[in-house]
């Protein structure tokens, strides 16, 4: 068989089925892709909730040309670029600088690994050391993604099924937030989150607090409950538990953050800096997706001040590192689609078009009797 008989077979690639190749892409421009047999597709979804700013953007191509012709590559356990801070500095600057430093990774499951071992190891380094702590609680129908690490956490049941064997068994499963679901009748909104805050405060008692590393869970569910937000008041309650015990508050927006909800952060649509009991900042965030905007692949681990904290004044760094770690080009791609948006004000055109969809549905589906 020769090559272009190899090619045109498509058999030398690992595609998401061995059996039917995906549609081949020749080009991609704005919001549309183009196909190899002359089809044009609306990219309704941003591919896979990733694309924010549509394709081609020639900022964010000029930033990448620019990064290569500087320094294409670099080891981050000698060196580091102007890029991969800059970006650090933006992403910080976006949680109100109410966070501390990032962890700069190439996928979200990637990103929720090395979440999982920066709790683990700020247990390790607290005075006095909490070895003992090696659980996590996590919710059903979640997401974190598809590493052995990530899927333990994980809540989805159909990526769970070939590997369940092999995965951790140190992870625990609450309910997850889904009031339509799971409301009681003529339960109120606060009525309901008191109700999950019993659920999570018993679930810590069941395994021993004093064992439990973290929770995880997505503010706004992604990929198994169909974008489900957060019931107001559900993540600063949750938090008050897991500050209850001496836990860690992760929270996973690697598809829901980075401005899809109309805030940069999920979180900061419920968060009041000072006030206890609006308080749902997170220890540890990742994030990913339209981190980048599917320019370079690219996610990372917001980091809290007490987490860096205590890790700086022990070992001094994180036991975890990555080939391609604070990639210079990935990097300078998200630097210049988070500029992007920050620059021209896209957060509002979200909540702007956020608002006007809510309407368009309503005025067409409102009264259906299965809304």
């Amino acid at each position: 068989m020769d090559s272009s008989q190899i090619h045109s077979a498509g058999r030398c690639l690992v595609d998401r089925s061995l059996n039917e190749p995906p549609l081949e892409v020749k080009w991609s421009e704005e919001n549309y892709i183009y196909l190899s047999n002359g089809e044009k597709i609306f990219d309704a979804t941003c591919g896979a909730a990733v694309a924010c700013l549509g394709h081609g953007n020639q900022e964010v191509i000029q930033a990448i040309t620019d990064q290569l012709q500087m320094n294409a590559y670099s080891n981050s356990q000698v060196f580091t670029t102007r890029a991969a801070s800059d970006l650090a500095e933006e992403i910080i600057l976006g949680t109100g600088n109410l966070m501390s430093r990032v962890y700069i990774c190439s996928s979200g499951s990637e990103a929720t690994d090395a979440a999982m071992k920066m709790s683990r190891q700020y247990f390790i380094e607290l005075s006095p050391p909490q070895p003992q702590r090696t659980k996590y609680i996590t919710r059903q129908h979640s997401y974190h993604g598809n590493t052995i690490g990530a899927l333990s956490v994980s809540g989805h049941v159909g990526r769970r099924e070939h590997y369940a064997p092999i995965l951790t068994t140190n992870v625990s499963f609450v309910s997850a937030c889904n009031p339509y679901r799971q409301r009681l009748p003529c339960e109120s909104d606060a009525a309901f989150v008191t109700r999950k805050a019993i659920e999570l405060d018993d679930e810590f008692q069941r395994l021993d607090p004093d064992t439990v590393i973290a929770f995880v869970c997505e503010p706004i569910s992604g990929a198994t409950l169909g974008c489900i937000p957060y019931v107001r008041g559900y993540l600063s309650a949750m938090k008050a538990v897991c500050r209850k015990y001496g836990a860690l508050f992760i929270l996973d927006e690697t598809m829901c953050g980075m401005g899809r909800s109309g805030n940069l952060h999920a979180w900061q649509g419920e968060h009041v800096d000072g006030d206890i009991g609006k308080d749902c900042l997170p220890d540890l965030q990742m994030i990913g997706k339209g981190l980048g905007g599917g320019y370079q692949p690219i996610a990372g681990v917001i980091v809290g001040k007490e987490v860096v904290a205590v890790v700086g004044s022990g070992t001094g760094g994180f036991v975890h590192g990555q080939t391609y770690q604070a990639h210079p080009v990935a990097c300078a791609a998200s630097l210049a689609v988070q500029r992007i948006i920050r620059w021209e004000g896209l957060l509002l055109n979200v909540q702007k078009q956020g608002l006007y969809l809510s309407q368009l549905l309503q005025n067409k589906l409102g009264s259906h009797r299965n809304v």
